[in-house]
């Protein structure tokens, strides 16, 4: 899903939220045209590869590479702009059997417009989805990237933090790749008191980490 708001002003409290985590593109798909469709199992796309014959999948890809799992099925590719973000992240590959279908989707998008301001003391999220196992066996699903955070303001304060976190891969006998971290990107005019540098955009946690 996209959230999307355009207001004057715009104040989140300390502990609350806006999320779109594990709302973006579902497992094996990565956006294309204004939705999210399969193509051709993420070897030149956002999407990870799906993993065949016990072999784990791979890790959605957006702002960067998703992760290969550890027999080597690749992590999707990079797309979409750093400065104004506005797609889903991509769902991770498919394990390969029907235990593990569903989950590994992406983080889905956020755009906030707001014209004087912005005081962000809670927490904004879009972070992937984490990838799933068949328990017992080498099928193992790949993490979601995290999605995109695009905010336009006059006016940024508050305590609050930003996070497009890509999810992990499935970690069965055998592991999938984690999903890339997604886009925030923040445009003010002035700032006070919040650290935009603690925001996150990370991977997730797969193969060897």
């Amino acid at each position: 899903s996209q959230i999307v708001i355009n207001a004057t002003n715009i104040t989140i409290a300390s502990g609350g939220t806006i999320t779109a985590n594990s709302k973006g593109c579902p497992q094996s798909q990565s956006p294309s045209g204004g939705s999210c469709t399969s193509q051709d199992a993420g070897a030149n796309y956002g999407e990870g590869q799906d993993g065949v014959g016990g072999n784990p999948a791979g890790g959605g890809g957006y702002g960067g590479r998703g992760g290969a799992g550890d027999t080597g099925r690749a992590g999707g590719f990079t797309y979409d702009s750093p400065l104004e973000p506005t797609l889903f992240g991509s769902g991770g590959g498919y394990c390969g059997d029907a235990a593990c279908a569903g989950n590994s989707q992406g983080g889905g998008g956020i755009k906030l417009f707001v014209t004087d301001t912005f005081n962000q003391s809670g927490t904004i999220t879009a972070n992937g989805g984490i990838g799933t196992i068949r328990p017992g066996y080498a099928y193992a699903s790949g993490g979601g990237s995290g999605g995109s955070i695009f905010v336009n303001t006059s006016s940024l304060i508050g305590t609050g933090s930003f996070s497009a976190i890509g999810g992990a891969g499935g970690d069965s006998s055998t592991e999938a790749g984690g999903g890339s971290g997604g886009r925030i990107a923040i445009h003010y005019n002035t700032i006070t008191g919040i650290d935009i540098t603690s925001s996150s955009v990370a991977g997730g946690i797969g193969p060897d980490n």
